[in-house]
């Protein structure tokens, strides 16, 4: 057998920092695309040095920030799934995964429907609000069967379901890419490719499928219609594939960088980010035709998730762009309680909006004026809520060692 068909060795935990920063820059994402929405549609540009830069698209599709979670979702949990899946007890390892994942999402999302819930009974003098009836389904995340639910209490919940639909899926997904690795590199390469591009296939025909169904409905409802898992396990898929294909090349993913993994690096970053914001401004100038069936309807999301996944190469072949751009501090600190700004960035915005005119303010100070609002709710969340509970998981996996 020649050197390069040799399978795939077993490699140690990957972590970079850079991901944790990655996360910040989605949430911020999000959240500046809300308060651009309510803020009003405007043209944004950037002057200076007779220029003029139109950075109106960078705004307006900033809910791309989810297509980076998602990527990112299927990127770290496949790695780490993978990282044991041959040396550890599958009953053991999918308990502690399962455990992970629930009281990584559920604690903080719970705490926060009973906030917003002990709010609403405040701000009307004991009156239940008319989304009270939600509240169940809401608590199992069963609430995207319903396009008014979905967004009834909170306008991201709808992407929580599709979120952890996906954990529950992950694990015959790595079935089979662990298999893949049992096999010589070549035979793996085409497993791995014949399973991407299945995913891939049956997303496009949802999506196509849906759009079909539901092309006479508001644009609303088609969002909501084709946004089902579905119709994303393509953007999960892709980073799977990322992380399964970084085995595959090398087997040894968490090894330092070397000075050629550095350079690929900044190569992965500068094609990565440059092929996110041309999708960006692509989209924005077919905006019109999107929603009514162009073909970049079926196809965008995959396109830039593969950007999206190309970001994230970067990050872990941690060159030194990639380190500056996702490794301050800042990043780091917001990234860490990224979870929390993605819940709790609307209804704050919603709250301010009801007290201050922010078409008024405009972007820059809504902005400035909602954004430590945020951050400080999401580490009350994140250091009240979620990080205790994180470390019960860590210390129950600990002690089934």
């Amino acid at each position: 057998m020649a050197e390069n068909d040799t399978p795939c060795a077993q490699s140690p935990r990957l972590y970079r920092e850079g991901l944790t920063g990655l996360r910040a820059y989605a949430a911020l994402w999000v959240m500046l695309f809300h308060v651009n929405a309510i803020v009003g549609p405007k043209r944004l540009a950037v002057s200076g040095w007779g220029l003029d830069l139109d950075v109106t698209p960078l705004v307006t599709i900033g809910w791309v920030g989810v297509d980076l979670f998602f990527v990112l979702s299927g990127f770290l949990l496949t790695t780490h799934l993978l990282e044991r899946w041959h040396a550890t007890d599958r009953g053991v390892l999918m308990r502690g995964y399962f455990r992970a994942r629930i009281l990584r999402v559920f604690p903080a999302y719970w705490a926060q429907l009973v906030v917003l819930l002990s709010v609403a009974l405040i701000a009307s003098g004991g009156v239940m609000p008319a989304w009270w009836v939600d509240l169940p389904l809401h608590a199992l995340m069963l609430h995207n069967f319903s396009e008014r639910m979905s967004s009834a209490i909170n306008g991201v919940y709808w992407t929580l379901p599709i979120e952890f639909t996906f954990y529950l899926c992950l694990p015959l997904l790595v079935k089979f890419l662990a298999q893949g690795e049992r096999m010589p590199q070549r035979a793996a390469w085409r497993r791995l490719a014949m399973i991407s591009a299945s995913v891939i296939l049956a997303a496009w025909a949802y999506r196509f499928a849906v759009f079909h169904a539901y092309a006479d409905s508001a644009v609303n409802t088609i969002v909501w219609a084709t946004s089902q898992i579905p119709g994303t396990m393509d953007q999960f898929m892709i980073g799977a594939t990322a992380a399964a294909g970084l085995r595959l090349a090398n087997g040894r993913a968490g090894a330092e960088p070397s000075r050629w993994g550095q350079w690929r690096s900044t190569a992965l970053l500068a094609v990565g980010v440059g092929g996110l914001v041309s999708m960006m401004y692509f989209l924005d100038r077919v905006h019109d035709d999107y929603w009514a069936g162009h073909w970049s309807l079926f196809v965008w999301h995959t396109i830039t998730s593969g950007f999206i996944a190309s970001v994230v190469l970067a990050i872990v072949a941690s060159g030194p762009s990639a380190r500056l751009v996702f490794e301050n501090r800042a990043a780091l600190f917001l990234g860490t309680i990224s979870y929390s700004i993605y819940l709790w960035h609307f209804p704050i915005v919603i709250w301010v909006a009801g007290l201050v005119d922010l078409p008024a303010l405009g972007l820059v100070r809504g902005v400035l004026l909602v954004t430590p609002l945020v951050v400080v709710a999401s580490a009350v969340s994140y250091f009240v809520v979620e990080r205790p509970f994180l470390r019960l998981g860590k210390t129950k996996a600990v002690q089934k060692r």
